[in-house]
């Protein structure tokens, strides 16, 4: 069952490992620019670490497949570093569905744990844009803080604002 459930206004996901194959093969769709995979960048376990060593420009989007273990994988450039995205497992395999990722250090922090889930890897780069990604969104912040720190005020016209909503659940129970 893929299917979102709606209850009280919250979308939940079922599977979420189905949920992020589909996200991750529209992303790969969406993706122009291609990378030869070159097999030195894997590990001895197939494990594509040194494929972060690629140089792409700030929120440039690639793709590349390993095709020894038939993996997929989404680069994405940031001022940082380059971060990837890839199947854990071959996209044949019997095993669940799953994505890992290397960062750089610096914002490792952001994403916590080794392997992706439906909302950090949003964080990364979305399905339906890939120009909305970690590159950009840290070129943005980096400028706004840049101004802030030089005495200015960011920059950033209303429109740029997104709206959030919290919803407070509130029991009539009192504790004894």
């Amino acid at each position: 069952m893929n299917k979102p459930h709606s209850s009280l206004g919250v979308n939940m996901i079922y599977d979420e490992s189905s949920e992020l194959k589909k996200r991750f093969a529209t992303l790969l769709n969406k993706v122009r620019k291609n990378i030869e995979f070159d097999p030195e960048w894997a590990d001895t376990v197939g494990y594509p670490h040194a494929v972060s060593l690629v140089k792409l420009a700030v929120g440039e989007v690639a793709q590349s497949l390993d095709k020894r273990t038939n993996r997929g994988l989404v680069l994405v450039g940031t001022s940082l570093g380059t971060v990837v995205v890839y199947e854990a497992n071959p996209s044949d395999s019997k095993e669940k569905f799953a994505l890992k990722y290397n960062v750089p250090k610096q914002i490792e922090f952001m994403l916590g744990g080794s392997n992706l889930n439906v909302g950090r890897f949003s964080l990364i780069v979305t399905d339906f844009d890939p120009t909305e990604n970690i590159g950009t969104h840290l070129a943005g912040l980096n400028a706004a803080m840049n101004a802030v720190e030089t005495g200015g005020v960011p920059a950033t016209p209303e429109s740029e604002y997104r709206a959030t909503q919290t919803t407070v659940c509130l029991s009539s129970a009192r504790p004894k």
